[in-house]
């Protein structure tokens, strides 16, 4: 979005938002690179007054240098709202200069001790298959690292899940011997491990997008949201259950669909990204 929403007395009706995570929805998987169609795709849905809403895990930084600096012009980026980190942190607006006014939530933040901890435990046991994200303000993720020398993509991958599993365990002992297991929690995902707030997680990013839209004075009814993973169900729940219409697309692994959705579920045939396209087509 171009300029700061302002309060809007006056509100505009559109038939349709649409809510994306990021990762392996519009990227490719492990490649860790931006699908320019879909960028594209989301350009002229933009064009079209539908407002889209960007709900991802990853940092600020991460999301203007891989998703906005690959708009065609500034004036595409209107209706766009970036909520990163799991509803912790958002690019707020743009100005004409692409300037990022950032606002980031303080009782989210990770006590500085125990990202020093994690980061020495990752750089001294788990440098081969992980690295310490530096750009995060709200979360501490160690992310897959896709550089090991020598050893096949498929391979990797295989000592990644591995030496994730190992690090669950580490991190689980330090956040019980820092006294913070009630405050943060770990999550898994297929190409990292946070660590974050007990309450952020994909349903505080639609929160958030939620008075957004009423901030910049746009009404809809009607959302249709996208995700590869488990935790992306979060956002077509919170949406059911406060009485929005809503239609999900998992474009990720069929196991993990929950039980008993009571809302539209669309499975696509082709996963990732290219299902993501499968469903515009």
């Amino acid at each position: 979005m171009n300029k700061t929403p302002h309060k809007n007395t006056k509100q505009k009706l559109v038939e349709t938002t649409y809510i994306f995570d990021v990762e392996g929805v519009l990227t490719v998987p492990y490649a860790k690179k931006v699908d320019l169609e879909l960028i594209n795709k989301i350009e002229n849905l933009l064009s079209n007054g539908n407002p889209v809403i960007l709900n991802t895990g990853r940092s600020i930084p991460w999301v203007v240098d891989k998703i906005l600096s690959k708009f065609a012009s500034e004036t595409a980026l209107d209706n766009l709202l970036c909520i990163c980190e799991k509803g912790t942190a958002s690019i707020e607006s743009i100005d004409d200069n692409l300037t990022i006014s950032i606002q980031k939530e303080k009782s989210f933040l990770i006590p500085e001790k125990l990202k020093k901890r994690v980061k020495e435990l990752i750089v001294k046991k788990y440098s081969s298959t992980m690295f310490f994200d530096e750009t995060k303000l709200t979360m501490i993720t160690a992310e897959m690292n896709p550089n090991l020398p020598d050893i096949p993509n498929e391979e990797f991958i295989r000592i990644f899940n591995i030496a994730q599993k190992y690090l669950i365990s580490d991190l689980e002992q330090i956040l019980t011997n820092e006294k913070l297991d009630k405050f943060f929690k770990i999550t898994p995902t297929t190409i990292a491990t946070d660590i974050e707030h007990v309450d952020a997680g994909k349903d505080l990013g639609v929160q958030r997008a939620l008075e957004w839209l009423k901030k910049c004075g746009i009404s809809t009814n009607n959302f249709v949201t996208f995700g590869d993973s488990l935790s992306d169900f979060a956002m077509p729940l919170w949406l059911f259950m406060h009485k929005f219409i809503v239609e999900h697309v998992h474009v990720g692994k069929e196991t993990d669909i929950p039980r008993n959705i009571p809302y539209r579920l669309v499975v696509t045939t082709f996963k990732y990204n290219d299902g993501v396209k499968e469903y515009f087509r």
